[in-house]
């Protein structure tokens, strides 16, 4: 596929971040779309799931690592990667209130992180300088094949690329939930929409696996982690608020969305329900290794 093709694919199948389940914003838009709250971004977005960090940390030793991050957001990853005592860690953040709010968040970390307010692009890291380069629920707002050639760039040999998305459903159970939202969705004048018939943009292992070759890296692999949490109404409605064509969205459809949505939690579900999200992670090394 060229990168031309691959653009135009990325932009017909839209970002990930919100379960692909319903119809996406343009890769622009992820610029700008998440830090107008990143209190409520950060308490609505559920952890990444603990077996996904022990396939990180067993792909990867942490400890006195050279790290960046593209897009670490309200720091969902960032804070569990300073855990690991890297020996430095490069966060790249297009959104200046992201990156401050990420800035008051990391508590003191002492030199060991560095924040970039810059978009990925745009981001000058030296050529084989870090041992581990991630992108978490964020890599789907690039031109993939040239940010995964400039992520390879930064990598040195036999490093290691980890990127990762949590897909808000599960395709393979059925979801009665996730279709009765489907048509408050639509109803939004920030969605578009979705071609039926791909694989979400997160669980195209295929196309995501066919990138990572193209852009030069090896011993591509991808896997999955299906996990379940139960929400309530208000849990539901938070989560709702931080996808992009939520908050993309004039004010008053926003917010007759996000009370269709807790109408329908407590109205059709019982004020509960038990979610299935699937969490995949996308691992290759800068070589053959």
């Amino acid at each position: 596929m060229s990168d031309a093709t691959s653009r135009a694919a990325g932009r017909a199948e839209g970002p990930a971040d919100d379960g692909d389940a319903f119809p996406m914003l343009p890769l622009k838009a992820g610029r700008r779309a998440f830090g107008h709250d990143p209190e409520g971004y950060a308490a609505a977005r559920p952890s990444y799931p603990s077996a996904l960090w022990d396939a990180v940390d067993a792909a990867c030793s942490l400890r006195d690592a050279s790290v960046f991050e593209v897009g670490p957001g309200t720091g969902a990853a960032t804070l569990p990667l300073l855990r690991r005592s890297p020996r430095r860690l490069v966060a790249i953040e297009p959104d200046a209130r992201l990156a401050a709010y990420l800035e008051r968040r990391a508590a003191s970390p002492g030199d060991r992180l560095q924040i970039r307010r810059e978009p990925f692009e745009e981001a000058a890291l030296g050529a084989g300088e870090f041992d581990l380069g991630v992108a978490a629920t964020s890599f789907h707002w690039l031109d993939q094949r040239p940010a995964l050639r400039q992520a390879r760039r930064a990598l040195r040999p036999g490093g290691l690329w980890a990127m990762w998305w949590t897909v808000f459903t599960d395709p393979d159970l059925a979801d009665p939930f996730t279709e009765a939202c489907a048509p408050i969705f639509c109803a939004l004048p920030s969605s578009r929409t979705l071609r039926t018939g791909r694989a979400p943009f997160a669980l195209d292992e295929p196309a995501r696996l066919a990138d990572l070759r193209a852009a030069g890296f090896g011993a591509c692999t991808a896997q999955r982690f299906r996990w379940r949490t139960a929400m309530d109404a208000d849990a539901t409605v938070a989560l709702t608020a931080t996808f992009s064509q939520v908050s993309q969205a004039m004010s008053a459809a926003r917010e007759a969305a996000l009370s269709a949505i807790g109408a329908l939690v407590r109205d059709r579900f019982g004020g509960r329900l038990e979610r299935h999200f699937v969490s995949v992670l996308y691992l290759a090394r800068n070589g053959d290794e």
